[in-house]
Parts: C-alpha cells; structure tokens; sequence
C-alpha cells in the first residue's frame, strides 16, 4: 500500500534514492563488484557504448511496463525516480571520484569501499523503503512473482539475482566480493537500521511536523 506524500517521507525517499547511488559508485570505483542488477546494466553499457544511466533506464522501463501490468499497487513516486534518476546518481558520483583521482585504489582502501559502500546502500534502502512511496522495479519482481507462481520470495529473489549475475558475466562486467556482500548484507543490515533507527527517525520527523503544523493553526 502506498502512503501518501508528505514532507517527511518525500525527504526520506530523496536522500534514500541519493544514499544507494552514492553507495553503488562507490563500489563501481572499488571495482570489487557491484550487486547483481547494477552489474548486469554495467555489462549492457559497457557492450551497448551506453552510459551506465542510460543502460540501466531502458531496462526499468521495460521492467516497468511489467510491474504496471502485475503489481501496480507498489508504484509511486519513489518508483518513478527509483526508475529514472538512481543509476545516473551513481555516474555523477562515480565522475566526481574520478575526478579527485580516486580511481586506483590499493587493497586495504578496496576493502573500506566495500564496507562503506554496504552501510551507505542499506541505509539508503532503509530511507527509501520506509517512505512507503513505491518500489522499484526490479524489487518488485520479488512482490508479484511469488504471487503468480506460488514459488517463494526467496526462490525468485535467487532467481533473479542468479539471472542478473548470469548475463552480467557474459557482458564481461565486473562480479567480485562486492556483489556476494550485497546479495548476503543488505537484507541483515537494512532490517537492522530499520529497527534501531529509521522507522523511530521517521516518527519522530513526523510528529516534530505534526506539532508545527498545530502550532501555526493555533
């Protein structure tokens, strides 16, 4: 169910989207693998001469048409510029980082990236999920199928991810630790910060809202 959009979940939904970009960029200029979907789209851009934001456009647009036809009750706004403005957030970051000559990287510098890169994608998961403003597309691949197939999440979620790292291989993209670490991290540690901190920042956002508003009409 969709909720509706106020300043504090349009707030959570930005920095979210914005938080995975940067996270994805970061392992982009590690080079240690990115997660399943963002690496299969790297290989599509890296044989197509796309940029990785275009690449990554055309196949949740496609993904999209899908999800409108089976499971339009997880789109909004957050799957809107889920859709359209995630992987370009990741080149712009990526260009920036390349800019300030952090392109080579020893191993010790690799390994922090990919830590980092996993704190700063579950947080921004964490925001963007809890906003309640829609799901991106190829996360909601995981919410119609099971539906549809009686096969569980968890089957279709491997499935998917498998398929992704599959033709993301044969496109010669980098798959490394990163992408083991995103597939096994990220769901243990989005739970966690949903649990410790963003649903009780949320609330608190809200009601520090809620008060204002009752102040001014006062």
């Amino acid at each position: 169910m969709i909720k509706k959009i106020n300043l504090v979940t349009f707030f959570m939904m930005i920095i979210g989207i914005s938080l995975v970009g940067l996270g994805v960029s970061v392992l982009r200029i590690t080079n240690v693998g990115t997660d399943p979907f963002s690496a299969m789209n790297i290989g599509f851009s890296q044989i197509s001469g796309l940029s990785f934001g275009v690449a990554q456009l055309i196949v949740n647009i496609i993904i999209f048409i899908v999800q409108l036809k089976y499971s339009r009750d997880t789109i909004g706004l957050g799957t809107l510029l889920n859709l359209t403005l995630l992987a370009f957030i990741s080149d712009f970051f990526l260009s920036l980082f390349q800019n300030f000559g952090w392109s080579s990287l020893n191993l010790i510098q690799r390994g922090i990236g990919l830590i980092l890169a996993v704190l700063i994608i579950s947080f921004g998961m964490s925001l963007y999920m809890t906003s309640g403003l829609g799901v991106a597309p190829y996360d909601s691949l995981g919410m119609f199928l099971p539906k549809v197939t009686k096969i569980p999440f968890r089957v279709w979620r491997v499935l998917t991810d498998g398929t992704c790292v599959v033709i993301a291989f044969f496109c010669k993209s980098t798959i490394g630790i990163g992408t083991l670490a995103i597939f096994l991290l990220t769901g243990p540690t989005v739970s966690m910060i949903n649990n410790k901190f963003t649903v009780k920042f949320k609330e608190h956002l809200e009601n520090l809202s809620l008060s204002r508003n009752q102040i001014h009409s006062n």
